[in-house]
């Protein structure tokens, strides 16, 4: 089997990385011995992508087994009932991972040492859950190659980190709805390929001035800060941006 494709049916219970706890003798399985169960989706191999999205899916997510799932790339569990903690880096060749519109209540921070799938992961959207985290903690680490983040309608607050300047693939970032503060980062490297930036209607807000490499990005398209108490005025450089839609 190399790709799953139950989104939009009626799937209830929890996420199935395994589908049974006892083998065909009907003894317990132990956690050790999960390889050899040969039962769930930890044991397809070759799976490629997995979309299970709009169900009824509800519980946490065993991660540990699926990082062994070295062919994922494709993992969609969004618009379901699913809680607990979250992980981007799921499998060690991921590129797209959606986790939005869930029950989630934390996310595990992205971590070098998964060194394939820091280098891999390309989308991640944990939009529209329950995450209360500290922003700067979580992004400290991003993935380099990111090209779209999205993490709209959550909980996390603080300052965004410093290292958002190195993501020279990053086309969209979203933390619109959130309780973040302090003052924007200078996204200099990522202005080069970057189209939607929306960090609207924080609960607290950015302070201080827009930095001034934002309008330099001739690739931006989308431009929200709306809700916040940013200062400074708005240079005649934004001329130049011939390709923006929408300025808040």
């Amino acid at each position: 089997v190399t790709d799953i494709d139950l989104r939009d049916n009626n799937l209830v219970g929890q996420f199935p990385v395994y589908t049974r706890d006892v083998n065909s003798s009907g003894d317990p399985i132990l956690d050790n011995t999960w390889r050899l169960t040969k039962y769930g989706l930890a044991s397809l191999y070759k799976l490629k992508t997995l979309d299970l999205a709009e169900n009824e899916l509800t519980g946490t997510i065993e991660y540990a087994p699926l990082y062994n799932l070295v062919a994922l790339t494709y993992f969609d569990v969004s618009e379901n009932q699913l809680s607990g903690e979250l992980e981007a880096q799921v499998a060690p060749s991921i590129k797209y991972a959606d986790f939005s519109s869930n029950n989630f209540t934390s996310m595990r921070r992205f971590v070098q040492y998964k060194a394939s799938s820091f280098q891999t992961l390309r989308f991640c959207d944990v939009s529209n859950n329950v995450i209360q985290q500290d922003a700067a903690d979580l992004l400290e680490n991003t993935p380099p190659k990111i090209e779209q983040f999205i993490a709209s309608n959550n909980q996390f607050y603080g300052s965004l980190p410093a290292s958002l300047d190195n993501l020279p693939k990053l086309r969209q970032f979203e933390m619109a709805s959130n309780a973040l503060s302090g003052i924007l980062p200078d996204f200099t490297e990522s202005f080069a390929t970057l189209q939607e930036l929306d960090l609207s209607n924080q609960t607290k807000g950015f302070t201080g001035p827009i930095p001034e490499d934002v309008w330099r990005s001739l690739s931006l398209k989308i431009l929200n800060l709306a809700g916040s108490m940013l200062t400074g005025t708005i240079p005649s450089l934004v001329g130049n941006l011939a390709v923006l839609e929408v300025l808040d």
